[in-house]
């Protein structure tokens, strides 16, 4: 599609170059990715332990159930730190949306962290040995609810700025169409 779109041209990128291109912002989101499949997981371990308990099999379950919450909780407790960086890296129109630039910004901002605490919170009571089915199934919707939370707090912020990138092209592409004479300049890619 690229070549067929005539964008496939120019310089072969090797290593040193092309890891230049990938941004803070890229390898923290990676990291977060991994953390969150780890927590994630741990999750699942609890499903899983909560079928055991109902079952009446409670001493698999509390030992899985454990193991899950120690997993999820251990994840979400790093990501505390890449949280504080991801937000300092982010750029400055992101940031402002976040921290009262957009009322929706904020309040998806607030209500993400407030679900984060909950879920650590019940997280650290199952890590430390209280296993009912209910706490079980409030930490996976806690840990359903932040993460649906924090995907509607980036799709936010973000969409306004890819409008905004929109914007600059288009107006990029009207100078361009009003200049003839440059054209061969840009060579149609604005």
């Amino acid at each position: 599609k690229l070549l067929a779109a005539g964008e496939s041209g120019g310089p072969v990128l090797r290593g040193r170059e092309f890891r230049a291109l990938i941004g803070k912002e890229t390898i923290g989101l990676g990291v977060h990715v991994a953390l969150a499949s780890v927590a994630v997981s741990g999750a699942m371990l609890l499903v899983f332990a909560k079928r055991l308990l109902s079952r009446g099999d409670a001493e698999n379950g509390g030992k899985i159930a454990r193991w899950g919450g120690r997993w999820s909780l251990v994840a979400s407790l790093l990501q505390l730190p890449l949280w504080l960086y991801m937000l300092r890296i982010l750029p400055v129109g992101e940031q402002a949306r976040l921290m009262g630039g957009s009322g929706l910004g904020v309040l998806l901002f607030v209500g993400a962290l407030a679900a984060a605490c909950w879920l650590m919170n019940d997280l650290a009571q199952i890590a430390m040995g209280e296993v009912t089915r209910g706490l079980l199934t409030r930490a996976v919707a806690a840990m359903g609810v932040t993460g649906g939370l924090m995907t509607a707090m980036q799709l936010q912020t973000r969409e306004r700025g890819i409008l905004e990138q929109k914007t600059a092209k288009e107006a990029k592409r009207e100078v361009v169409a009003s200049r003839p004479a440059d054209k061969w300049l840009f060579n149609d890619r604005y």
